[in-house]
């Protein structure tokens, strides 16, 4: 009877080890590759002492299938891997150029260990012998095919952490790559000393526990200096006490990290496995955050770029300053990004350029924008015709008088809201000043536009009196007077003299036909 207990001990318990690794690693950011790469080398190995656990049980038979389809190819798997890791390790700590090249020669071992296991050399029944407990493999070939791959992977892995020693630069990464290559330099020797007391004294298939001790030499060294690039362990209580609102995604747009005060900011729960167009919620968040994600790839760095989201929370549309950068921590890239609500920064800004240009009292444009924006519009359209009225309220020193300057501030409310029905956009509306009001039109087509717009003023006034409280109600009266550029003048000052003085002939003129009791 076979001592299944014995088996049990030599290989439950890497495969123990290894299952708890493997849930550690699940626990932690699997977007990272370093924790991909230990999971693979894991999972490997628990399928490689399976395999060597079931070889032990089974018939001589048996053993050549078990032996190439699942052992061979897994422990090769783990090497590379591990390869694979320290190479990774070495580009991050050492500042190297990260070549595709190495990177997929270092797999060619496992396709040769694919192609080995269906070659000539591959072990058949009569390769296998039971001495005592153990069932050996004594194909002589097929061993020295083994040991060769296992002696070029431990020459190529202390080749790299002596490069690597050498030319990082980090003190942690330092420390680590020395720890590592302290470490696997004893492994190495105690597979050594295995080899030379002869494969039939010990426990078969050594090169199955150096892979198991390097991967677990491996996941002690990257845990112990903390040598993973994640705000989760070094830097968790302050990335959550921020400020601001701080994400990092990766090409794929995955969320790596996310703070409280983000996921507060985008109305959702994401945690590191979502994705950060499914955290926006809503399609119109998702193509603001495309065109942002487009525009940090090709400038590589933003400061304080402006876009609009929706809050599904608050059913509001919120302004956002976004500082991000795109940037590489070994050979992976990252979208560092860093969001701020400035909607009441915003509003408050916005404010403060209306009351800078507008009249608090109309709504209209104030004489300094007007001034301005008539001024450009004359530089930069010297051969179009445009044309400045100005308006007057005549006997408005009387309805102050009569009926209080409360009534007045909505008589020249009445009339601003007058103006802006009658004169549409691009045409500019202002007040000047006290019952002073002015019209710029631009790019006009002939003078009889001009005559139409203050035509559709005056019968505007002359239809729609002023009504305060039911009791109050009488006709405003205004005096028009108007001038057209470039034929009167060329300059605001020119164009508002000749309006200014046509006003006042319009004025001398209404007060003329009301004293002759035909107004």
């Amino acid at each position: 009877m076979q001592p299944i207990h014995i088996y049990l001990l030599i290989y439950g318990i890497p495969i123990f080890i290894l299952f708890i690794m493997l849930v550690i690693l699940f626990s932690k950011n699997m977007t990272l590759l370093e924790n991909r790469l230990l999971s693979i080398m894991s999972f490997a190995l628990i399928f490689a002492f399976l395999g060597e656990f079931a070889r032990q049980l089974v018939a001589l038979e048996h053993n050549p299938l078990i032996s190439k389809a699942i052992v061979g190819p897994f422990i090769v798997l783990a090497m590379v891997a591990t390869l694979h890791l320290i190479y990774i390790l070495i580009v991050k700590n050492a500042k190297i150029r990260f070549r595709k090249t190495l990177y997929y020669a270092l797999y060619i071992p496992l396709l040769a260990q694919i192609y080995v296991s269906f070659s000539p050399i591959a072990p058949v029944e009569q390769s296998y012998e039971r001495v005592g407990l153990w069932t050996y493999r004594i194909a002589t070939s097929y061993n020295i095919w083994a040991h060769s791959v296992t002696t070029f992977t431990i020459c190529i892995t202390l080749f790299m952490f002596i490069y690597g020693l050498f030319r990082t630069a980090i003190s942690t990464g330092k420390q680590l790559l020395l720890f590592l290559l302290t470490s696997y330099l004893i492994i190495v020797l105690g597979y050594i000393t295995t080899l030379s007391l002869g494969m039939n004294k010990l426990i078969p298939l050594p090169m199955l526990f150096l892979s198991f001790l390097t991967v677990v030499l491996l996941m002690v060294g990257i845990q112990k200096f903390d040598l993973m690039p994640t705000l989760k362990q070094r830097y968790r209580l302050v990335f959550e006490l921020m400020p601001v609102a701080i994400t990092v995604v990766d090409r794929k747009l995955n969320i790596i990290e996310i703070n409280n005060r983000a996921r507060h900011f985008l109305g959702t729960k994401a945690e590191n496995t979502e994705n950060l167009l499914t955290a926006a919620q809503n399609e119109f968040n998702q193509q603001q955050i495309h065109k942002m994600i487009t525009i940090i790839r090709e400038k590589q760095q933003i400061h304080d770029y402006m876009i609009d989201l929706k809050c599904n929370v608050e059913d509001r549309v919120i302004k956002v300053a976004i500082d991000a950068s795109y940037i590489t921590l070994g050979i992976e890239k990252y979208y560092y990004i860093m969001w701020r609500d400035i909607t009441e920064e915003f509003e408050r800004e916005k404010l403060i350029k209306h009351l800078a240009y507008h009249d608090s009292l109309t709504g209209l444009y104030n004489r300094a924008y007007f001034v301005e924006c008539v001024t450009e519009s004359l530089n930069h359209s010297t051969n179009q015709q445009h044309a400045m009225i100005l308006l007057d309220l005549n006997y408005f020193k009387h309805i102050n008088d009569t009926y209080g300057h409360q009534v007045g501030d909505f008589v020249l409310q009445h009339v601003a809201k007058t103006l802006t029905l009658c004169i549409p956009a691009p045409h500019k509306v202002a007040r000047l000043g006290g019952d002073e009001f002015t019209v710029f039109l631009q790019a006009l087509n002939s003078e009889e536009e001009l005559l139409h717009y203050v035509h559709t003023v005056r019968q505007a006034f002359k239809m729609q009196h002023f009504t305060h409280e039911g009791s109050i109600t009488f006709e405003i009266s205004p005096s028009i007077g108007y001038s057209i550029a470039p034929y009167e003048g060329q300059t605001f000052e020119e164009l508002f003299h000749i309006a200014d003085f046509s006003m006042y002939a319009d004025k001398k003129r209404i007060k003329t036909l009301m004293q002759e009791g035909q107004l």
